[in-house]
């Protein structure tokens, strides 16, 4: 027997197949949101059916599917069967109610149960407004039972089922949003009352209705505790949409017993936190009256503190279900930054807001909504400690200050320290007179120094800035001046000296790339750049791997510079056509950057500040070749590696992220516009050939690569 299921989504899938790609998760394989797969194989293969797993794949789902392979395999004669639920051609405006068509044929559920198990599904995904199409459409087949006879107690059983899946996906839906909507909120509130009712009225009661009557009060809470936060809705005020929250906690309190689990329990406290957390924030926003506690601290305080406490106990009972990656404790761990950060201040929720981020990127990956939701709190609060830091000083006075701190640490530079606080005096440092005594070769380690900040700097900024970059250029040159005459009295000075060729080959190119500058024309800045890194490389011919390593990697960024600089008209191309001659050198680039990366992984391993340096220019090379989808996990890759060893603080670390940031934000608009293309005209758009192509194709960004650092 053999069975492969394959449901995929506009934005993943979830992949029970072995031979489908994706990522591993256990028995479940979860696709990254590329429309490549594989399905079908007629291989031999065991049966690999996903075990519920809610890190995963939407229980709903995994359920369903669960009971329909028990059935076919109980089945007499059951035989090999492969079954694709998938979202048909982007041109196809109704791609959810088509999963669920295909889900009706392929499982054999009836069309309102198809609807929901979908519906479920893209709500997990976060394709909210599909999911509400189907949901709609439920609602429609229930009202007309249409081929299937169903008793008055299975069609309430469904409603319930319905109104239930409602609630929880109107309330996604408005947590994922950048606020919250009075109007998503209140039908989620309403959904949430009616399914209570429903599952309240079914008579007799099994196990299951106890457990959806549990679950339609979880919701109910939370949606009636949300907008009693808004000021109310519809027909609720705060008053009364907080009354009809604590009514459900009270009534979900009652049905605890000795044998309830702790992670059951969890999510009682969480909902209760939940509470205590929307009227305090009512209280705040005077739509509930604020009073004076026993303690001597206002109601508002002693709610937020409550929260907090619940929240904490609710985290642990989750972590040790679940574990810390999972679904259900990040929902803990996103409330405990709220409310650290409401109670301690922002450096307090920093760590949380961290630690959400990085568990749904890997859960629900960097495109869905509510991962969205948490980069936009974790970089606002990036951006606020930030300001805070720098007391609003202008850009240029946080890098000189960065750059003065640099030098504190070497403890011999610090009779240059006062003088390198302003940038406008690091061009100031003059050559001292005599080229024998010990100031002199100071002054060589100073402008070394220099020379490799100044590149860092201007690296880390939104834009290469022409006058950091020519003072960079004339730091190198005065460092290799200096050791070029001492070169043959010690080692020290020698190696010292292949580190000014090294920057003097970075930061010539560099200007060469924005044109020249000071001097230095265009071609004169190649030229030098050309000439530093020849001679290095002769100087490190029998060096170890990982300094060979380096001039590798400097030559690939003088191959790209001067593409960079052909692309702009700094340089001409005149032995081959402009597009050749760029294409050329970026694969020229693009080769050298791999071979430095492997030399520096041999040696360091991929998380270094050395390797990260090619892979950043990878990145950057294939998102020049082969569009930005090519380069995007290089920058992924980079971003993670900068966020460990430098910190979410550092300039780089921040350019990373502006960089993986951009390039998400093109993606999902292009996403977007071809979903709104398909919307607005689906037979329209099958005639415009490959038009749909260039519509998801994400635009080449503005940001440069940092290829200095």
């Amino acid at each position: 027997m053999e069975c492969n299921v394959v449901l995929q989504g506009g934005h993943g899938g979830i992949w029970l197949d072995e031979n489908a790609g994706g990522k591993f998760r256990g028995n479940v394989v979860e696709d990254s949101g590329s429309n490549a797969y594989r399905c079908g194989t007629t291989t031999a293969n065991e049966w690999r059916l996903a075990e519920r797993n809610t890190n995963t794949a939407p229980a709903a789902l995994t359920e369903s599917l669960a009971e329909w392979a028990d059935e076919k395999l109980r089945a007499p004669g059951g035989n090999k069967k492969v079954v694709l639920v998938q979202n048909p051609d982007s041109s196809t405006a109704e791609r959810g109610v088509a999963m669920a068509t295909q889900c009706s044929e392929l499982l054999g559920l009836d069309p309102a149960r198809s609807c929901m198990v979908v519906a479920r599904f893209l709500g997990d995904a976060g394709q909210f407004e599909d999911a509400e199409d189907l949901i709609k459409r439920t609602r429609g087949f229930l009202d007309d039972s249409g081929p299937f006879q169903m008793g008055t107690a299975a069609r309430r059983q469904q409603w319930g089922d319905m109104s239930l899946h409602c609630a929880e996906l109107l309330n996604k839906w408005a947590a994922s949003s950048s606020e919250y909507s009075k109007d998503l909120m209140t039908r989620a509130a309403e959904y949430a009352r009616d399914a209570a009712g429903v599952f309240a009225s079914i008579q007799p009661q099994d196990a299951s209705t106890v457990d959806s009557f549990a679950s339609s009060l979880y919701w109910c809470a939370l949606n009636f505790a949300t907008l009693c936060r808004l000021g109310g809705g519809g027909q609720w005020t705060a008053e009364a949409a907080c009354e009809a929250a604590v009514e459900a906690v009270e009534v979900a309190h009652r049905m605890v017993s000795e044998t309830t689990p702790p992670h059951r329990i969890a999510e009682l406290l969480f909902v209760q936190g939940v509470l205590g957390f929307c009227r305090a924030q009512s209280i705040a926003a005077g739509h509930l009256p604020d009073q004076v506690m026993d303690s001597g601290q206002t109601l508002q305080k002693e709610l937020l503190i409550d929260s907090l406490r619940l929240f904490e106990t609710a985290y642990q009972h989750w972590c040790e279900a679940y574990g810390e990656r999972s679904l259900q404790t990040v929902k803990a761990i996103t409330m405990i930054g709220v409310l650290q950060k409401e109670l301690n201040g922002e450096e307090a929720g920093l760590e949380w807001n961290r630690k959400e981020l990085r568990i749904r990127e890997e859960l629900q990956g960097e495109v869905h909504p509510r991962t969205q939701q948490a980069r936009r709190t974790f970089t606002s609060m990036i951006d606020s400690k930030l300001s805070k830091q720098t007391g609003q000083s202008s850009s240029a006075e946080v890098s000189s200050a960065d750059v003065a701190h640099y030098l504190e640490e070497n403890k011999e530079f610090e009779d240059a320290d006062m003088g390198l606080r302003k940038p406008d005096t690091l061009s100031a440092l003059a050559s001292p007179k005599s080229k024998n005594s010990p100031e002199y070769i100071r002054w060589g380690k100073v402008s070394l120094y220099c020379a490799e900040l100044l590149n860092k700097w201007a690296a880390s900024s939104n834009e290469y800035s022409k006058d950091i970059m020519i003072r960079a250029a004339e730091h190198s040159v005065n460092a290799v001046e200096v050791f070029s005459n001492q070169m043959t009295e010690n080692q020290e000075y020698a190696t010292k000296y292949c580190s000014g060729l090294y920057w003097m080959g970075l930061n010539f190119a560099t200007l060469c790339r924005l044109g020249g500058g000071g001097k230095w024309t265009t071609q004169q800045a190649y030229d030098i750049a050309n000439s530093s890194l020849s001679d290095c490389e002769r100087l490190r011919q029998s060096s170890p791997d990982e300094t060979r390593a380096e001039v590798i990697f400097a030559q690939g960024v003088l191959c790209f510079c001067k593409a960079e600089a052909v692309i702009a008209g700094y340089l001409r191309s005149t032995k081959m056509d402009k597009e050749q001659l760029v294409e050329r050198k970026f694969m020229q680039a693009l080769q050298l950057f791999e071979q430095a990366n492997q030399l520096w992984t041999a040696v360091y391993g991929e998380k270094h500040l050395e390797t990260v340096k090619a892979i950043t220019m990878i990145g950057t090379l294939l998102h020049r070749l082969q569009g930005a989808q090519a380069g995007m996990e290089w920058f992924r890759k980079e971003l993670k590696i900068r966020e460990e060893l430098q910190g979410e603080m550092h300039p780089r670390t921040q350019q990373a992220r502006r960089m993986f940031t951009s390039l998400l934000d093109a993606k999902l608009q292009a996403e977007r516009k071809d979903q709104a293309d398909c919307n607005a005209g689906g037979a329209q758009r099958t005639t415009s050939g490959d038009s749909a192509a260039s519509d998801t194709q994400m635009p080449t960004d503005d940001a440069k690569p940092a290829h200095g650092s």
